[in-house]
């Protein structure tokens, strides 16, 4: 029973200082992001005693006793047996001067970017770039990730390249800069050097006329304009793919370790680095090191990692090969043009040398020329999943092609293979049709690989399982907003909050109440007692003998990559899963999605918004009346929002009343959910009496659970007379 008086939570919201133990680096707080003998000194004031070196920036004096030199250079581009023998096979990093000189983007105006690429969409972030963001509130290698109050959120945007270049014009104060996927276009204005070409492909993807052509990945934008004597920085990180960049105008410094003999003396945040010996590592990760300003008596070892350095300028291109640790430092010295501008391709790990295919190979050819994995962007309503979205990371789709161009199939074992994770089988067999029309000639992997028909699909189940529905509108001129905004502890919920509970609550409930006082997503919370995470009991199991007061510390998670996954899996679940049964949709199983992630989805440890869709209304959407109904009490018990709607406009009760699920709507009703959210006119008293209408239309077999939704329609209207009353 439970206890007659209730409770008072006190929200400590301002971390001790003795607990933080990383802070943002030095560029990102605005102490470190102008040249160093313009800094005040202070900010390198080591103590006596200090190792030399500490609390200085990378390439200075002070450690030149593990500098292994600069990066080899070129004037002309190395022949592919050079590049793919003695760089890309050895992990070597070198430099081709004056490489991009012969490109017309070398003299790109930003009237004449505005003019000819200004409308396409691109992906902003911070000028000086900053990932502990990626890892506060977070248990990493065991260690809980205690962040200060002030911790400036991580932000991403996106706007339009013209509207982009407009605002940072007017200010040139405004630390963004564009990092984003290349416009089709550009590529016609960029020619890349050839000396990476000679990869080997699949049988059957040889190019027409120019079997030497490598498979190229992706490609992408910078621009950036800074401030005379100011810069724009990264973080201490490696990459995954091969990457080839070429600078149109400004300048980069770039600062190098290689892993594969260093990596015992940089910090890692993940330790994902494999080396070459033992495979790939696990993903991309970064170290905690400020480059700005090295931490010595934390990590001592640093100072013996050798370290290499170059300096590309415009019309410079810089090879940098995958899993280099790199920092980069970008600026401009020409007073009348502040831009910094590059352009990069790149290829994946699994290309190799093909010395059998590497005659007459051009010095230069233009980008546009080549089959970019996912060089197509905005792209096209042919693959209208993946139309106007940044594509940055996204899989290799040529591998399912592959896979099909191994045995010659008919059309049931076509559509089995494309559909096996559960996309339409509509439009596999809309693909099917074009595929055949084109009436391509040549061995089966050869008409695999020359299909257009077969690409477009294959990048449209990719983008599918990005958690992709549909295209990204265009934005109107002027317009911004944010794809990811990651909150930290700053602002207006600084102090104490008092939340009012009975001790019999649960701490679950507790951390859904303070989400929702600092405006996040429960997953985004985290509550701590000392150094331990919170997530299991009630609040009377924290209370002292006659207390009142449970003291808890709340901790945001500003970006949580499990909650990202697991939320992912869910998502694609519910979407796909059902789909493998071949069931009317009332009597899927979907083989107990909801069971497979009851913890998670009751501990609120789901990302309620992604892919853009309510997971809430995803579900009513896609499961049947039992499990439906499962899915209302689970998830709002896990803190999903009953009237949130999804991308396409529907909440969780207009979706249950289109579709005539009654228990549905009648759960969500008492859990607060609104009759009146209109789509196009509509409510759900409306949607509801469509779905009669549609019933009668096709004449469709009665059930009892029409009656029961008859009812609701009843109580609905009866509600709304008795409000006007």
């Amino acid at each position: 029973m439970a206890l007659a008086r209730a409770i008072t939570f006190s929200l400590g919201i301002l971390l001790e200082a003795k607990k933080v133990e990383f802070w943002q680096n030095c560029a990102a707080r605005g102490l470190c992001d102008v040249a160093f003998e313009r800094r005040n000194p202070s900010v390198h004031q080591a103590p006596e005693g200090a190792p030399k070196g500490h609390l200085k920036p990378l390439g200075h004096p002070d450690f030149l006793e593990s500098w292994a030199g600069e990066v080899d250079v070129f004037h002309e581009p190395p022949p592919p047996e050079v590049f793919w023998t003695k760089y890309h096979a050895k992990r070597r990093p070198f430099i081709l001067k004056g490489g991009a000189l012969q490109s017309p983007a070398i003299n790109w105006t930003d009237q004449y970017i505005m003019d000819n690429f200004g409308d396409e969409v691109a992906k902003v972030e911070w000028r000086n770039e900053d990932r502990l963001t990626d890892y506060c509130g977070q248990k990493i290698k065991g260690k809980f990730i205690h962040c200060p109050s002030d911790t400036i959120p991580y932000v991403e945007s996106r706007t339009s390249i013209r509207n982009f270049i407009r605002q940072s014009r007017q200010d040139p104060e405004w630390a963004k800069y564009i990092i984003s996927q290349m416009p089709d276009n550009m590529g016609k204005e960029w020619k890349a050097p050839g000396f990476f070409n000679c990869g080997r492909r699949y049988e059957g993807d040889r190019k027409k006329n120019k079997p030497w052509m490598t498979q190229m990945y992706e490609n992408d934008f910078w621009y950036l304009r800074v401030p005379p004597g100011k810069m724009g920085t990264s973080t201490i990180h490696y990459d995954m793919n091969h990457q080839v960049m070429c600078m149109m105008a400004g300048k980069k410094e770039w600062i190098m370790w290689d892993l594969q003999t260093e990596s015992k003396k940089v910090p890692m945040w993940n330790e994902y680095y494999n080396p070459p010996s033992k495979g790939r590592p696990q993903g991309s990760d970064d170290s905690p090191i400020d480059g700005e300003r090295v931490d010595l008596l934390r990590w001592p070892e640093f100072a013996k990692a050798k370290w290499s350095n170059t300096t590309i300028e415009k019309g410079d291109c810089l090879y940098t090969p995958a899993h280099l640790l790199h920092y980069v430092r970008s600026w401009s010295d020409d007073p009348q043009d502040p831009r910094i501008i590059a352009l990069m391709t790149m290829f994946q790990t699994e290309e190799t040398y093909d010395p059998t295919h590497c005659a007459d190979i051009p010095d230069y050819t233009f980008l546009s020329e080549y089959d970019v994995m996912w060089g197509e962007f905005p792209g096209s309503m042919e693959v209208p999943r993946c139309m106007n979205h940044v594509k940055m990371g996204y899989p290799n789709w040529k591998r399912s092609l592959k896979l099909l161009a191994k045995k010659e199939v008919g059309e049931k074992a076509f559509l089995k293979f494309f559909t096996r994770e559960g996309y339409p089988k509509k439009l596999a067999k809309a693909a099917w049709q074009r595929f055949l029309a084109e009436e391509l000639e040549g061995t089966w992997p050869e008409k695999v690989f020359n299909s257009t028909a077969l690409a477009n699909l294959a990048k449209d189940v990719a983008c599918a399982g990005e958690g992709l529905e549909g295209p990204e509108r265009k934005l109107r001129d002027g317009e911004s907003w944010d794809a990811r905004n990651e909150y930290s502890l700053a602002g207006a919920h600084k102090g104490e909050q008092l939340i009012q509970l009975d001790p019999s609550d649960s701490i679950a409930t507790l951390r859904h109440k303070v989400s929702e006082n600092l405006g996040l997503g429960t997953w985004q919370v985290r509550l701590v007692k000392g150094a331990e995470v919170v997530t299991k009991g009630c609040l009377k199991d924290f209370l002292e003998e006659g207390g009142t007061v449970v003291d808890l510390m709340a901790i945001t998670m500003l970006r949580n990559h499990k909650v990202e996954e697991r939320s992912k899996e869910l998502h694609h679940a519910l979407r796909f899963g059902a789909q493998y049964y071949l069931l009317p949709r009332h009597r899927r199983p979907c083989y107990d999605v909801l069971q497979l992630y009851q913890e998670s989805i009751l501990a609120g440890d789901i990302n309620w918004n992604y892919g853009g869709r309510n997971m809430l209304e995803l579900a009513v959407d896609m499961l049947g009346e039992e499990q439906a109904t499962k899915a209302v009490e689970w998830m709002v018990q896990g803190g999903v929002g009953v009237n949130e709607p999804s991308g396409n406009g529907y909440t969780p009760l207009l979706t249950a009343c289109s579709r005539g699920l009654p228990q549905v709507a009648s759960s969500l009703r008492r859990h607060g959910a609104k009759d009146e959210v209109v789509l196009q006119g509509q409510d759900a008293l409306i949607a509801a009496l469509k779905f009669f209408e549609a019933c009668v239309k096709y004449k469709s077999r009665p059930r009892a659970e029409d009656l029961r939704l008859a009812q609701l329609c009843l109580q609905m209207r009866a509600e709304k007379i008795a409000e006007v009353a």
